[in-house]
């Protein structure tokens, strides 16, 4: 992200080694940068005699500061660093004072852009819009780099195709926070046709099982709980739909629950090790004591 600066007039009190970092930072910005310093550093003259920026070879005056959208206080002095912020704010500029971060509207940072990286795609189930929004109400340049979602991802890893000619003809993404609520269409995820991936699901699993089998859902579906996909400690566990409305996930947070025919391809990992929490070790065991009781219950 990027201050929109193009065109705009930008003062640098300080020409020399404090100030000529953030000059060349702001030389991308296409401002029209005005430097003055009465002894500058051979870069920023350089790019004065190169009509990059505006050179003045002297101490800053009040009037300088005049028509201003970004004053940059460069002098090393903490005084002399307050009194331009004081009157820049006055003719109504934005401040940075190097070093002085207490004197600071803004800071410029030591590169032009600002990465905001996060896991997954940020447009699923994320606050990526959101934050577009914020950013370009507050006049920031964004640019979008694409991600590649966890519930494509998980699935991918764990060699599940959440669509295949012979299992499922379609997909359908849905947040585990929101399983309580009455505004999805569980008859429509009960198909068997179809792939149900739920993302933020280590919680809410039993309930989103129940409400599956309760919309008319196999008890005997497959499904896959995949734990920190893409991590060299990924988990994968695949149970039955009535297992998991029974004992809810076996494995923490973060986990996506996969449930349909195409979840039975999973690769599963060894049991967890030692070191998981109680509650994943808890429901762990739970699971065995259903598929045991089952086991018996087909033998007599």
């Amino acid at each position: 992200m990027a201050w929109r600066l193009w065109g705009k007039k930008v003062v640098v009190v300080g020409g020399g080694a404090i100030g000529e970092g953030t000059v060349e930072t702001l030389l991308r910005s296409g401002a029209n940068i005005v430097v003055i310093d009465p002894t500058p550093s051979a870069r920023i003259c350089e790019l004065a005699e190169a009509n990059t920026l505006t050179l003045h070879r002297r101490l800053a005056r009040r009037r300088d500061l005049r028509h201003a959208a970004l004053v940059v206080a460069a002098t090393g002095d903490h005084e002399t660093n307050g009194w331009i912020a004081r009157w820049a704010r006055r003719f109504g500029a934005i401040v940075n004072a190097v070093d002085d971060p207490e004197l600071c509207d803004v800071t410029v940072p030591a590169v032009s852009h600002v990465v905001r990286l996060k896991g997954g795609d940020p447009f699923v189930f994320g606050r990526g819009y959101e934050e577009i929004e914020a950013a370009t109400h507050a006049g920031l340049d964004v640019e979008i780099v694409p991600g590649l979602s966890s519930s494509i991802a998980a699935a991918t890893l764990s060699r599940i195709p959440l669509t295949d000619r012979r299992h499922a003809a379609s997909f359908t993404v849905v947040s585990g926070h929101r399983a309580g609520d009455g505004d999805y269409d569980w008859e429509s995820f009960a198909r068997d046709d179809t792939t149900l991936v739920v993302l933020m699901a280590a919680t809410t699993a039993r309930g989103v099982a129940e409400r599956l089998i309760g919309a008319g859902r196999r008890a005997a579906t497959p499904v896959a709980i995949i734990h920190r996909a893409g991590f060299v400690d990924e988990q994968v566990e695949v149970l039955s739909l009535a297992e998991v409305s029974l004992v809810g996930s076996p494995l923490p947070a973060p986990s996506v629950m996969i449930v349909g025919t195409v979840a039975g391809l999973a690769k599963c990992t060894p049991p967890l090790p030692a070191s998981a929490t109680a509650t994943s070790s808890e429901a762990a065991a739970a699971v065995a004591d259903v598929r045991t009781s089952a086991i018996s219950g087909s033998r007599s």
